[in-house]
């Protein structure tokens, strides 16, 4: 387990698979969602591109995944409203 993730079980014992999995994924919504703002922010998307819509989509899922694992509703909730808003993008005709 990494020292950025949050123990999920008592003692050292290993975490499931499944949990690891979504760690990864957990890692890759905040990685997509960042460098999305980031790419936007200099110029080198623009925010109504399909590659910016994807990234925000694609982040926010992961993100919903492992907030949900962990128990953060915050996170699922906040997530669940970037996936609606990255599908108002899209369904937008980009």
């Amino acid at each position: 387990m990494s020292r950025f993730s949050a123990p999920e079980s008592a003692g050292d014992e290993p975490l499931p698979k499944h949990h690891l999995i979504a760690d990864m994924f957990g890692w890759y919504g905040m990685v997509a969602i960042v460098s999305a703002y980031l790419l936007v922010s200099i110029g080198t998307l623009s925010a109504h591109g399909l590659a910016y819509q994807l990234l925000n989509l694609s982040g926010a899922i992961s993100l919903i995944w492992i907030s949900w694992l962990k128990g953060v509703f915050q996170g699922v909730i906040i997530n669940v409203f970037w996936v609606a808003i990255a599908i108002v993008g899209l369904s937008q005709g980009l």
